[in-house]
């Protein structure tokens, strides 16, 4: 199994260096001759920052074509990493790359797009389109709420929204589950007794949330761990280990640059399987990781990976101790960059006082001189009233912000306590 992934995964990368440009310049640089025999190991890491300064030239040539637009879907990652970056998939490619995951969901909990699913957005795109202020995703079996909707003042509409449409599943941050949970349990609220099954996605898991929402809703759990980049890279099995998704990704634990045997830790490389009209190869996904033996009590024969530095979305703390999730100020990010131009390209805002932020910002050098514009446009489209009534200091950078010795960029640090 494992001779077959690993030519897989050099399918992807023959794909990547000879129908993208910027895989086809990692070449030149580096002297390296994709129509000969080569080494997978040989070949150059990337990371985020390759994308974010030369996003276009990182698109397969087919899917830069007018022809091609249509089939296009965009996702957007700019959540822990502070960092914007545009992802597209073609369509077929998305839902293969999806249908893995649908298929354990309904292996071991009975779960398929048919049931009533609830889930938390920061921003939300219909047809690729930024929706300002949407109500709902227009999907039947979904309801998706704003996630300023978890505060003291909004709560009371939101709960009673949930239990009319009686959710079977849910799909939340683990940030955005202790939030609801502090609301239910502040309020002595009923718990939504139709959620039988809660699966944790886009952040670090702590076993004391597990304990607390399964113990809350009296339903199963289960950790997916994944990224828009390449979709699905792991689910928990029965054991509660993470088993790769080899149907959607090569990953390797590359420490110093120098691939780490199995049992120690390293940054998490992985190659999209999938991916053609934008491929990831060895690329950095910024977390710390190990591999571990694919011997487990479950089963399943793909190798087991666990996490041991990952994205965790904090919280602000107000003046009267409410959490506000952080993830709120992704959305003026994202109006910016969707509704002006492709300005903001990383920020890092820091709370330093309990109404007082520092908001970092690398953007586009051509836009250098709209600095007060896109300070202006970043209040005025923050959507959580407290948010917006605060005192910010932004300062403007046209390189990428720096980073800590793992590599690891944090979009949000909290000073206050």
């Amino acid at each position: 199994m494992h001779d077959n992934l690993y030519e897989k995964a050099m399918d992807m990368a023959r794909y990547a260096y000879k129908n993208v440009e910027a895989y086809r310049q990692l070449a030149r640089d580096k002297g390296i001759n994709i129509e000969n025999d080569f080494s997978f190991e040989d070949l150059p890491l990337t990371d985020k920052n390759m994308y974010l300064t030369n996003a276009d030239a990182c698109i397969a040539d087919e899917f830069l074509k007018n022809e091609n637009k249509d089939k296009i879907i965009i996702r957007r990652t700019s959540g822990s990493t502070g960092k914007y970056l545009k992802i597209y998939w073609d369509y077929h490619d998305l839902m293969s790359a999806d249908f893995p995951l649908w298929y354990a969901r309904y292996k071991r909990y009975g779960i398929t797009p048919r049931h009533r699913m609830c889930d938390a957005y920061t921003t939300m795109y219909i047809q690729n389109k930024f929706i300002e202020n949407a109500s709902n995703n227009g999907f039947e079996n979904e309801f998706s709420f704003s996630k300023t909707q978890l505060s003291q003042a909004n709560f009371d509409e939101l709960y009673k929204s949930i239990c009319e449409f009686d959710p079977e599943w849910m799909l939340l941050q683990p940030n955005i589950a202790v939030l609801l949970a502090d609301m239910i349990e502040d309020r002595q609220l009923k718990p939504f007794p139709s959620v039988k099954y809660v699966e944790f996605t886009g952040e670090l898991l702590r076993p004391e949330v597990r304990t607390r929402i399964e113990k809350l809703f009296n339903c199963k759990t289960a950790d997916q761990y994944g990224c828009n980049e390449a979709g699905s890279i792991a689910y928990e099995c029965s054991e509660k280990k993470l088993h790769i998704n080899t149907a959607n990704v090569y990953v390797e634990i590359i420490k110093d640059g120098v691939i780490q045997p199995e049992g120690e830790f390293g940054n998490i490389y992985i190659t999209s399987l999938c991916n053609k009209a934008m491929p990831f190869v060895r690329y950095n996904i910024g977390d710390i990781g190990r591999i571990v033996s694919d011997k487990c009590s479950c089963g399943k024969k793909e190798r087991v990976i666990e996490i041991s530095g990952a994205r965790e979305i904090d919280y602000v703390i107000t003046d009267t101790n409410e959490k506000i999730t952080s993830s709120l100020f992704s959305f003026p990010i994202e109006y910016i960059n969707d509704k002006i131009g492709a300005i903001i390209r990383q920020y890092q805002i820091i709370q330093t006082g309990y109404t007082d932020f520092k908001v970092k910002m690398s953007i586009t050098p051509t836009y250098f001189g709209w600095k007060d514009t896109i300070a202006e446009e970043f209040v005025a489209h923050l959507k959580d009233p407290y948010l917006k009534a605060a005192n910010y200091e932004f300062e403007f950078s046209k390189s990428l912000l720096s980073e800590d010795n793992a590599g690891k960029h944090k979009a949000f640090i909290r000073e206050v306590f």
